[in-house]
């Protein structure tokens, strides 16, 4: 995925909502998945 892709979120959602977001997804016991996710929005 280009990087350009990767951060359009980051210009469409403000950002406390995005910040919120990401610490819940960092926060969830989901295994594998929480570790894709960080590892994407990284």
């Amino acid at each position: 995925m280009s990087d350009r892709l990767k951060v359009l979120p980051q210009y469409l959602i403000p950002k406390q909502a995005l910040t919120m977001l990401a610490g819940k997804l960092a926060g969830a016991r989901a295994g594998g998945l929480t570790t894709g996710v960080i590892r994407w929005f990284v």
